[in-house]
Formats: C-alpha cells, structure tokens, sequence
C-alpha cells in the first residue's frame, strides 16, 4: 500500500498526464490493466465482498436499497484498481 505522500504524488502526474493526452490513451490503458488484471477477478471479488451481505434485498427486488448500502463502500472498494491505473499511466 502507498504513504500519504506516494499517493498524492501519483495524483497530481496522474492529473498532468491525463490533462496532457486525448481520452483515447486513457481508455487504453483502463482497458490494458483490466485485462491485465483480468476483469473476472475484479467481478468475483466484487461478488463475494458485496452479494452475500444483501442477498435478501437482491432477492426481494430492492435494488435502490441494496446500492445505498454498497455505494459508501465502492471507493475503497475500487481505490486498488485506480491506483494500479496510475502506477501503470505514469
């Protein structure tokens, strides 16, 4: 895991890399480090972190209700695929 200090150093190339280029070599790379860290992965774990805890939300049809409980969660959920983005863009 990085510091404090990595992190926001990571952001701030991020920011200037992707300011500097067109969206086509961003979506590129997104599309590079899913398939390099396969996206079925990301899915399963995806699955396994969040179904479980709803299932009987899932099944009772109460979707909004169910994304309101997982929604707080998805961005520490999705910091580490970020993150592997910037390493891998910079």
């Amino acid at each position: 895991m990085l510091d404090a200090d990595s992190r926001y150093i990571i952001r701030v190339m991020f920011k200037n890399k992707v300011l500097a280029s067109d969206g086509q070599v961003f979506e590129n790379l997104f599309t590079t480090v899913m398939v390099k860290n396969n996206i079925e992965d990301i899915m399963f774990r995806f699955w396994y972190r969040f179904v479980p805890e709803n299932t009987s939300l899932i099944a009772r049809g109460a979707a909004e209700l169910v994304y309101k409980r997982i929604e707080p969660q998805l961005s520490v959920y999705m910091g580490k695929v970020f993150e592997e983005i910037c390493k891998q863009y910079l």
